[in-house]
């Protein structure tokens, strides 16, 4: 591969020079046990695998126990940096297997790979998908796939990035999703609205790191009569890891506003709902974790984490099955026997709630192994 790198570069690329890439990912497996205390969860349910707050069952007061074994979280990546004419270039694509729509576990365990990200930047421009410009990129430190999703701003997608110093300003994909009138169902919604528009300010010091960002959209949809309906949207949101000494930290984000849907919670609430009279109405939702890290010594550490998402529905609109609120506690104990190896063990409870009162809990240990690597031709 480096060979044909170097190759392709030098000879059809004109002013090619400084190029490097770099190979990395981890392969990790995770062993989780979960009981369900209100109803029972599909084998193929994102749930088996990762802590997803609107798939917790509610209503029913029967317990259900699973035991799944998994690699799906394991990732590759591929980063690619160069020069050209003076002008500095990267490529960065990342895959992993989680949310396959191909493979099972009757023999062969053969899930296909998802793409994460795939982007390139041209000096201070980035085009293409990553992480959402509105989003912090600081999770807590943990062996679920995500952690706290309720408590975070967490999505990546299309979008074009400018960067001035500790300013971002990006145009970002403006789907719209839509909780039909008096319904659970929520509908993807690209009805030709005018790009996200996200704004944010990064901060960085001896104290630790601190991001602020807001996002301005307008969600939009064509009704069955053809008419186009919109609603604006808007979101402030706050994140940060602050350090306690050499080797502690607290890790936190904040997110509010009115019809940010997706953005928020894996997309707990829709952005937007439908009234009697078809006009969509943005739903407004506050979210955030709080999380501290402590290490013991240099091999042990751990993690504690509590997180919480609160929905403001018109339920005259909604109706009382839509979720309302979510809250999650998880504590985690992690050991590095050498570095890039990574054993360790994570307790996590959540509790759902419907705009009825109904609830639905979960609890769950989990275990995991990881092997972080990275090749660089530097």
């Amino acid at each position: 591969m480096g060979i044909l790198i170097a190759t392709s570069g030098n000879a059809q690329t004109p002013g090619l020079n400084n190029t490097t890439f770099s190979l990395g990912g981890y392969a990790k497996m995770d062993a989780i046990y979960s009981r369900f205390y209100n109803g029972e969860v599909s084998d193929i349910s994102p749930m088996r695998d990762f802590y997803f707050p609107g798939l917790i069952p509610v209503g029913q007061e029967t317990l259900f126990e699973y035991t799944d074994f998994h690699v799906k979280e394991s990732r590759f990546n591929f980063d690619l940096r160069s020069e050209v004419e003076g002008h500095k270039i990267r490529g960065f694509m990342e895959m992993d297997f989680m949310l396959s729509g191909v493979g099972n576990e009757k023999v062969s365990n053969s899930f296909n790979p998802r793409l994460r990200h795939f982007f390139f930047e041209y000096d201070n421009i980035l085009v293409g998908q990553t992480w959402s410009t509105f989003m912090a990129v600081i999770l807590p430190e943990g062996l679920d796939f995500i952690g706290v999703p309720e408590g975070m701003v967490f999505i990546r997608q299309p979008q074009i990035r400018l960067t001035l110093g500790s300013w971002q300003f990006a145009l970002e994909n403006p789907t719209t999703t839509v909780t039909s009138y008096q319904s659970i169902t929520s509908r993807l919604r690209s009805s030709g609205g005018t790009p996200d528009l996200v704004i944010r300010k990064n901060l960085k010091g001896d104290w630790g790191t601190l991001s602020g960002s807001a996002i301005a959209r307008t969600l939009s949809l064509v009704d069955t009569a053809g008419v186009k309906k919109r609603e604006p949207g808007f979101g402030f949101s706050l994140g940060g890891k602050l350090f306690l000494g050499k080797k502690n930290d607290i890790r936190f984000m904040t997110t509010a506003g009115s019809g940010l849907g997706r953005y928020v919670g894996l997309n707990f609430v829709s952005s937007s709902v439908l009234c009697e009279q078809n006009d969509i109405h943005a739903i407004k939702t506050l979210n955030g974790y709080l999380a501290l890290r402590h290490q013991w010594s240099q091999k042990l550490r751990s993690n504690v984490s509590v997180a919480g998402f609160f929905a403001d529905h018109e339920s005259t609109w909604t109706g009382s099955d839509v979720n309302k609120s979510v809250l999650s506690g998880s504590a985690n104990l992690l050991y590095n026997p050498i570095p890039n190896v990574m054993f360790g063990i994570e307790w996590m409870h959540a509790v759902r709630e419907l705009q009825s009162g109904e609830k639905g809990s979960f609890e769950r240990i989990q275990i995991s192994g990881k092997y972080s690597f990275k090749y660089s031709s530097k």
